[in-house]
C-alpha cells in the first residue's frame, strides 16, 4: 500500500487551534484537509504518519470542565483499516490527558510501542481528572498541606478546584465555617480574627448583613507594628493588643469576648450594639460582666465607637434573652419612653401564667416580640391561649414583628399611645 503524502492528512473533525498550529496547519473548514507549511513539522508528520490514522479530540462540555470530574477531555487515536487482517481494523485507544510534548501517560499499542502523539496546545493540565488528592484533604486544604501530602502540582492547577483564598484549594463548595477555618490554616501564625469575624466565632449576635460580610470578607488583624494582611477577600487591620486578649475558639485564633465588644462598637449601630452587650452579660449564660466591659472601655476611652460603648453600658440589661428584645427595648428608650422591665414572670396567685418579653408594670402593658417560629400552628395556638390568660388578668398585650423595625418611629409612637391610653 503506498504511503500517504507526509504533508497532508485527513482529520475527522475541524482541527483545533493547537492542532492547526503545531501539526495540521489551517485547512479548509468543509474539506477537513490540512497542509503543514513548516518543513520541520512536515518531517515530524512523516515519522508519525507511517501508519494512516485519524486523530480526533473529544471536546469536554462546559459541565465536564467544572462539574463532573469524569468528563475530562481525552485524545483518541483511531487506526485506519489497512485491509491486512481483521485484527487491524478500526480500534480506539486512549492516549492521555496531557498536552506537553512527549505524550506523558501514553498507552501502548498491542505490539508494545507507544502510540504517536501530537502536542495539542489547547488540552492542558487544568482539564485532567484529579487523581492525587488524598481523602484527608477533602473538602478543602492549603497548598502547604498539599505539599506535605505529596499532591501532584498539576492537580493543584486544575480548574476543578476552587480557590477560596490565596494559597488554598477546595475540592467542592464549602460552607462559611469551613471557609473561615481554611483561611485560618492558610494565614501566618501571628494573625487573628477580630471585629465582626471574631463576633460570629464567639456567637455574638450581629445583623444579618454584618454576619454575611464577616464570613464573606473576614477581618484579619496583626499586632502593631506589623504590617496588616493584604489579600483578595480579606480585610486587614493592625491593632495594639496584648497577648492575653487573644483566645482560640472553634480552632480559630480570635480576640477575646471583651476585646471583640470593644472593636464591635465602631461597626454596629446602637440598638444592635446593645443587643451584643446584653448577650455578653446575660444572666442565663454570662460571658463577661458589665464591670469587665466598663474596664475595657476605660482602658481605651478614645478608641473608635466610644459613644456607642458609653450608651450601651447605660442601656444594657442582663435579663434580656434575645437580640430582638434588646433592640426593641433600646428603641423605646431612645424614643423617650420610660424604661420597661424584661422577661418578667406573671402569676395568678400561686399559678404561673406567663413569662413576658417586655412589660410596663404601672400601665399593665405587655409588649411581645413574635419571630418567625410563632407562625407555627401549634405555637400560634399556645400564644393565643397565653394572650387570653393575660387579658383575663387585666393586662393589655401588643405584638411586635420583624416588619415593625422598618419604621421605628411609628413603632415608638404606637407604644406611646398605648401607654397614654391606660
Amino acid at each position: 500500500m503506498p504511503r500517504p503524502e507526509p504533508s497532508t492528512f485527513r482529520c475527522a473533525q475541524r482541527p483545533s487551534r493547537g492542532l492547526g498550529a503545531r501539526g495540521a496547519g489551517r485547512g479548509a473548514w468543509g474539506s477537513g484537509v490540512g497542509t503543514a507549511r513548516d518543513p520541520v513539522l512536515a518531517s515530524r508528520q512523516e515519522l508519525q504518519l507511517r501508519t494512516p490514522f485519524l486523530a480526533t479530540r473529544q471536546r469536554p462540555s462546559a459541565i465536564g470542565r467544572r462539574g463532573d470530574p469524569d468528563e475530562s477531555p481525552r485524545i483518541t487515536i483511531k487506526d485506519a483499516d489497512l485491509g491486512e487482517s481483521p485484527e487491524s481494523t478500526t480500534r480506539l485507544r486512549t492516549v492521555g490527558r496531557h498536552s506537553s510534548p512527549g505524550g506523558r501517560r501514553r498507552e501502548l499499542s498491542p505490539d508494545g510501542r507507544h502510540l504517536p502523539f501530537f502536542g495539542y496546545g489547547d488540552v492542558d493540565d487544568q482539564d485532567m481528572k484529579l487523581t492525587s488528592i488524598p481523602p484527608h484533604l477533602v473538602p478543602a486544604f492549603t497548598l502547604a498541606e498539599a505539599r506535605d501530602a505529596a499532591v501532584d502540582a498539576r492537580d493543584l492547577r486544575s480548574r476543578e478546584l476552587e480557590r477560596p483564598f490565596h494559597g488554598t484549594r477546595a475540592v467542592r463548595k464549602i460552607d462559611d465555617w469551613q471557609r473561615l477555618q481554611l483561611l485560618a490554616r492558610a494565614l501566618p501564625v501571628h494573625t487573628f480574627a477580630c471585629g465582626p469575624t471574631a463576633a460570629v466565632v464567639h456567637g455574638i449576635p450581629v445583623p444579618s448583613a454584618v454576619q454575611r460580610d464577616a464570613f464573606g470578607r473576614p477581618t484579619i488583624a496583626v499586632s502593631y507594628p506589623r504590617n496588616r494582611i493584604r489579600g483578595r477577600g480579606v480585610r486587614g487591620r493592625s491593632l495594639r493588643i496584648a497577648e492575653s486578649e487573644l483566645v482560640i475558639r472553634r480552632r480559630i485564633r480570635v480576640t477575646s469576648a471583651a476585646r471583640t465588644w470593644l472593636d464591635l462598637s465602631a461597626e454596629l449601630d446602637l440598638p444592635a450594639f446593645v443587643a451584643a452587650t446584653d448577650f455578653l452579660i446575660a444572666r442565663r449564660r454570662r460571658r463577661c460582666t458589665r464591670d469587665e466591659l466598663a474596664a475595657v472601655h476605660a482602658a481605651s476611652p478614645r478608641a473608635p465607637g466610644a459613644h456607642n460603648r458609653r450608651r450601651a453600658l447605660e442601656l444594657c440589661s442582663e435579663n434580656s434573652e434575645s437580640p430582638r428584645e434588646s433592640e426593641l427595648r433600646c428603641v423605646l428608650e431612645l424614643a423617650g419612653l420610660p424604661r420597661p422591665e424584661c422577661n418578667v414572670e406573671i402569676y395568678d396567685g400561686a399559678r404561673f401564667v406567663a413569662r413576658v418579653d417586655i412589660i410596663y408594670p404601672a400601665q399593665k402593658l405587655i409588649v411581645e416580640y413574635y419571630g418567625d417560629y410563632h407562625r407555627d400552628a401549634d405555637q400560634w395556638s399556645r400564644d393565643e391561649m397565653r394572650r387570653a390568660e393575660l387579658e383575663s388578668l387585666g393586662y393589655r398585650v401588643t405584638v411586635v414583628t420583624r416588619r415593625d423595625f422598618d419604621d421605628l418611629q411609628g413603632l415608638a409612637a404606637r407604644i406611646l399611645r398605648l401607654l397614654l391610653a391606660s
